[in-house]
């Protein structure tokens, strides 16, 4: 569903580097310079709590359904 609502996110304290949305279109996954990982729900624009391993350098990642 495409709509022309527009949703600022924040919660990164440095530059984003990548951005991929699940396939389902329900949530939006950020990383960052700061070395972060964000996931966002799409319909409120709220930040998803994350448990992820510690790691240096992530330069992508993928997504899988489920």
């Amino acid at each position: 569903m495409i709509t022309d609502r527009t949703v600022s996110l924040s919660g990164h304290d440095h530059n984003v580097s990548s951005v991929a949305i699940m396939p389902n279109g329900d949530h939006i996954v950020s990383a960052s310079r700061d070395k972060t990982i964000k996931m966002w729900e799409v319909a409120t624009g709220l930040g998803v709590p994350l448990i992820l391993p510690p790691c240096l350098i992530l330069s992508c990642f993928p997504l899988f359904p489920g």
